[in-house]
């Protein structure tokens, strides 16, 4: 049940399939910033404005609201997309 953060423009944060740590939370902040988790775990996305200003912030559980093991950043309307890694 752990967590993975990342805070830095354009980094990531994962939570791969290890069985009971399958139910962490990826949390990306930073500016262009992208996550993925297992089936069961979930992600948790920011969009900010040009002066880094946050405009859009969007949590989803993988397998459930988003497809699970897929890179995901958050748009400026606020929506989810699949990013390459």
């Amino acid at each position: 049940w752990s967590a993975s953060t990342n805070t830095g423009n354009y980094g990531s944060a994962e939570i791969l399939d290890g069985r009971r740590s399958s139910f962490g939370v990826a949390v990306a902040t930073g500016c262009g910033g992208k996550a993925k988790a297992s089936p069961g775990s979930a992600i948790v996305l920011v969009h900010r404005d040009d002066d880094g200003a946050i405009v859009h912030i969007r949590a989803a559980i993988a397998g459930k609201d988003v497809k699970a093991d897929t890179w995901y950043s958050l748009d400026a309307t606020g929506e989810f997309y699949e990013v390459t890694p």
